[in-house]
């Protein structure tokens, strides 16, 4: 019994018992596998099987994520303020008796410039606008001042012809039967514009 001893063409032949009534041949102190045969013309050990190569997975290609476009927010128009009105108001009424005291707002004039106050067409003072656009005083008539109605008028002052000025007016009426109005408190940066009904010149007071 022949074994491959694993060098080229080299066989290891040897046997350790012949049974003629079997047929069989034995050998003991075998202790490594290897290409058997029987024999004395032993042919050439069968060449070892070449391993198939395992392929190699080809990569899944990772798709590119596809960009979604961001609108772009449209900007919204800031709509300009609209100017203030012109005009003037009259705070705690519009009639009162003789002697009374009316409280009067100008507002909606240019800041810094002046305006001048008349009443009936002569004029009565200049007062400075504030940074608010307003300006704020008490009309004070006397006592002997005539019944009737008596129109308030302020003008912006402007420089130059080119340039129109602006006015605002409002009405009030001197009723012997009204109650008599009067700002018991005035604040310290009130004007008071005192009116002497003979001549209509003012006595301002601040």
């Amino acid at each position: 019994m022949c074994r491959y001893s694993g060098t080229g063409l080299t066989w290891d032949c040897a046997q350790t018992g012949f049974d003629a009534a079997a047929k069989t041949i034995s050998r003991s102190g075998i202790t490594v596998f290897s290409a058997w045969t029987t024999g004395n013309n032993t042919p050439p050990p069968p060449p070892t099987a070449t391993p198939t190569p395992t392929a190699t997975p080809t990569p899944t290609a990772t798709p590119t994520p596809t960009l979604t476009p961001t609108a772009t927010p449209t900007a919204t128009p800031t709509t300009a303020p609209a100017p203030a009105t012109t005009g003037l108001r009259l705070l705690n009424g519009t009639i009162g008796a003789p002697g009374s005291q009316f409280a009067i707002v100008a507002e909606g004039f240019t800041p810094g410039h002046t305006l001048a106050i008349t009443v009936n067409g002569v004029q009565q003072g200049r007062l400075t606008v504030r940074t608010t656009g307003q300006v704020a005083f008490v009309l004070w008539f006397a006592a002997s001042a005539a019944p009737g109605s008596y129109t308030i008028q302020v003008t912006e002052e402007v420089a130059g012809a080119a340039l129109q000025a602006t006015s605002a007016e409002v009405v009030l009426l001197l009723d012997p039967t009204a109650p008599r109005l009067t700002i018991p408190n005035p604040s310290l940066d009130t004007v008071v514009i005192r009116m002497w009904f003979t001549s209509y010149v003012p006595m301002v007071r601040r």
